[in-house]
């Protein structure tokens, strides 16, 4: 059988161990709270510099886009008189 101050003393550790456990969680939520700010600060300012250069990397494609169907336009019309031409040609 333990005597009465054994049990307070084991009584004792075990608040001080659980004061200890809260302090720590404190502790680390805390660091996490601020390890979630850092990250979002990250990729905010990351999203923000990458969004200019995609729209404007979107409007030279687009600008690309528009000038390779109209080089292609060209170059059907093209075809298409050379073959009218050497169709109308005289036989040698």
């Amino acid at each position: 059988m333990t005597s009465h101050v054994t049990d307070v003393l084991l009584a004792n550790t075990d608040l001080l161990e659980n004061e200890d456990l809260r302090t720590r969680i404190g502790k680390l939520s805390t660091h996490i709270d601020e390890i979630k700010g850092e990250i979002y600060h990250a990729v905010h300012e990351k999203y923000a510099n990458y969004r200019p250069t995609r729209d404007s990397t979107q409007e030279l494609h687009n600008k690309v886009q528009t000038l390779s169907t109209e080089m292609q336009t060209l170059s059907n019309k093209i075809k298409v008189k050379q073959q009218g031409d050497s169709t109308m040609e005289p036989a040698v």
